[in-house]
């Protein structure tokens, strides 16, 4: 049994597997949790403020804000443009992007990820992108310029790595065996 610290209603689990508690906060549950929200174990509260189900994220349209009474529609208004001034306004939206920033993240991705440097030039990355928001193509203008930013940071990477190693002490050990035939040699180092 698990105590739920929102309700301190008993949730039965079993074998370990934690798909009861998963119903207990599941909203089309029978068991749901009503204090999920409003716990009364007060360290718990803000804990599922982020669900989709919050009562703060909740938002009723108003009949105004309705076409035909039906689903509120969330893709703006046109104000008597065409569909593609409409689309060419969307794509000049003021973002205030700074591009060394996109620049820096696109490095941190291709370096974590193992990536060819030569992506950030693929025709479907840069519609991706363009999709996502256009003010961040200027980050992407050069694989040349992005070679040399990954220089750069392993460069430094690099440095970190000797600096870190220069002012810690540790050993190294080596360790040589062969099978009792001497068929197969064995070697290990151990820091």
């Amino acid at each position: 049994m698990y105590q739920c610290r929102c309700c301190n209603k008993a949730v039965k689990v079993t074998d370990g597997k934690i798909s009861a508690l998963a119903l207990h906060f599941n909203p089309t549950s029978t068991s749901y949790c009503k204090r999920k929200f409003t716990p009364l174990d007060r360290g718990m509260l803000g804990v599922f403020d982020n669900d989709r189900d919050a009562p703060s994220k909740k938002v009723v349209p108003s009949a105004a804000a309705t076409s035909h009474g039906g689903a509120a529609s969330n893709i703006g208004s046109f104000h008597n443009q065409s569909v593609e001034q409409w689309l060419d306004a969307g794509k000049r939206r003021a973002h205030k992007m700074l591009v060394a920033v996109v620049r820096r993240r696109s490095i941190a991705w291709i370096i974590g990820e193992s990536l060819p440097f030569t992506i950030l030039q693929s025709r479907s990355f840069l519609d991706m992108i363009e999709a996502v928001t256009p003010a961040a193509l200027p980050a992407f203008k050069s694989a040349r310029q992005v070679k040399r930013d990954i220089g750069v940071v392993s460069l430094n990477l690099f440095d970190q790595a000797i600096s870190v190693l220069s002012k810690t002490s540790f050993s190294m050990q080596l360790d040589e065996w062969t099978t009792p035939g001497m068929q197969h040699a064995f070697q290990a180092l151990v820091l």
